[in-house]
């Protein structure tokens, strides 16, 4: 499996608050990093530095891994 990061919506909190299964079982996942590739960016800044981070790794033949945006 290849890393995923989430960009939190701004009302993440609140949605947990409110008992939101989707956003609780988002939740679950991310405290317990199960699946270990899931990371959380909880705004702009933390997004372009996962983006920066994970465009320069590389896969075991040193070739770049690159990104791909997807928007739900």
């Amino acid at each position: 499996m290849r890393p995923a990061v989430v960009l939190l919506p701004s009302d993440f909190e609140d949605r947990i608050v409110a008992g939101s299964d989707a956003a609780i079982e988002l939740e679950e996942m991310l405290l317990t990093r199960r699946p270990e590739e899931i990371f959380a960016a909880e705004d702009q800044t933390d997004w372009d530095e996962w983006a920066e981070f994970f465009s320069r790794t590389r896969e075991p033949d040193s070739r770049r891994k690159g990104l791909v945006e997807i928007e739900l």
